[in-house]
C-alpha cells in the first residue's frame, strides 16, 4: 500500500466516523464550520479510535498504519481529533492534521508530518493569501466565503 493509499484509507474511515459522531459535528458547528460543502470539499473526518477494531483481524493493515505513523504505541495517533487532510495539487493526501475536540487537552493540534500547505491547490490561483495558525481557523474562514486561506 502506498503512502497516499494509506492516508486515503484512513481519511475515508474518519469521514464515515464523523458522519455518525454528534459531538464532533457540534464541535465543528460551534467553531464556524457548519457548511456541508466545507466538510465535503476538504474530506473532514473524526477519529474515535475505531480503526484499531479493523486492525484486530487484519495484521497487514495494522502494520501499514504503524509504518505510516497513524498508529503509535498501539494507539490511534489522532483519536479524539477532527481530521483535516492536506492535499497536493492532484488532490492526493500528503499529510493529516488533527484538532482535538477536547478543550482540556494540552496540545490541541497535531500533525502526521511537518510538510504540506493546507488548501494549496486553490491558493496557486490567488493573488492574496490569508495565513492562519491552524487549519480549523482556515476552514472557518473558507466557510465564511474567504477561500484564499491557509
Amino acid at each position: 500500500m502506498t503512502r497516499n493509499e494509506l492516508l486515503t484509507y484512513y481519511v475515508s474511515h474518519c469521514q464515515k466516523t464523523l458522519a455518525n459522531h454528534a459531538r464532533a459535528k457540534r464541535f465543528l458547528e460551534k467553531n464556524g464550520v457548519s457548511k456541508e460543502f466545507v466538510s465535503d470539499t476538504f474530506l473532514l473526518g473524526y477519529s474515535d479510535g475505531s480503526i484499531l477494531e479493523y486492525c484486530r483481524e487484519n495484521e497487514p493493515l495494522r502494520s501499514e498504519l504503524e509504518r505510516g505513523g497513524l498508529l503509535q504505541n498501539g494507539r490511534d495517533l489522532f483519536k479524539g481529533c477532527i481530521i483535516i487532510p492536506v492535499f497536493d495539487e492532484n488532490k492526493e493526501p500528503v499529510n493529516i492534521v488533527g484538532y482535538s475536540i477536547h478543550s482540556q487537552k494540552k496540545e490541541r493540534m497535531i500533525s502526521l508530518r511537518s510538510d504540506g500547505i493546507f488548501n494549496a491547490p486553490f491558493l496557486k490561483n490567488c493573488s492574496d493569501v490569508i495565513f492562519t495558525n491552524n487549519p480549523l481557523t482556515a476552514l472557518m474562514l473558507i466557510a465564511a466565503e474567504v477561500p484564499n486561506t491557509t
